[in-house]
């Protein structure tokens, strides 16, 4: 009997342990390639976010040369189809797989930086090019001596200063999201070992108890 009126008690402090333990998934708006596509220069902020179906995510200024770039985010689609166990390979490389399967958006999502020049678009810079471009400056070669992109002729051009700066935009935004990804990482093996804890904790009360 005194075991059957301990088992609610039991029963709602493992639900307690348990419950902080439930999955959230926590993502920003996404537009997609087919809507960036649509992107015509000269748009204005009001006109890229109504292609876009989606407000920006984040803003940076340059307020000495009117420049602004806002970030949005979107997902690229990848297909997902049936393999047959035993022609899985002869099906995946034939010529007509290339094409089927079902359209899908895959989980990772990307940045999209797009440059305005007094309000009006200039520029669209994917993180793929912004990879390599924020690493410009390391190269002496293509380095002027103000830290300004040169040309062939030693001439600084406009797109390679947009480029530089958007470039530099994407590399502090790369810095700061790996070192939360640390931060993150951290909280979790942390809360890991809070929870086993707990989990022991609650073995040996259920011991105790029904002793």
């Amino acid at each position: 009997m005194t075991r059957l009126l301990y088992t609610p008690l039991i029963f709602f402090i493992i639900l307690g342990a348990t419950s902080c333990s439930v999955s959230k998934y926590v993502a920003p708006p996404f537009t997609d390639m087919d809507k960036i596509l649509e992107l015509q220069p000269g748009q204005t902020v009001k006109e890229v976010s109504e292609t876009l179906k989606i407000k920006p995510y984040d803003v940076v200024y340059s307020h000495d040369k009117g420049k602004m770039i806002l970030i949005y985010n979107y997902r690229v689609k990848d297909r997902k189809m049936p393999l047959p166990t035993r022609t899985a390979e002869q099906t995946m490389h034939s010529e007509s797989a290339q094409r089927q399967g079902e359209l899908w958006y895959n989980n990772n999502y990307r940045e999209l930086y797009i440059l305005f020049q007094d309000d009006k678009l200039k520029g669209i810079y994917g993180e793929e090019v912004l990879a390599v471009g924020a690493q410009v400056e390391t190269m002496d070669a293509y380095l002027d001596g103000e830290g300004g992109i040169a040309d062939a002729s030693g001439k600084k051009t406009s797109a390679n200063e947009d480029l530089l700066f958007a470039s530099s935009v994407y590399k502090e935004r790369y810095d700061r999201k790996s070192a939360q990804l640390d931060e993150d990482k951290q909280a979790k093996q942390r809360r890991n070992m809070l929870l086993g804890g707990s989990a022991f904790t609650i073995l040996l009360l259920i011991g105790i108890i029904t002793r």
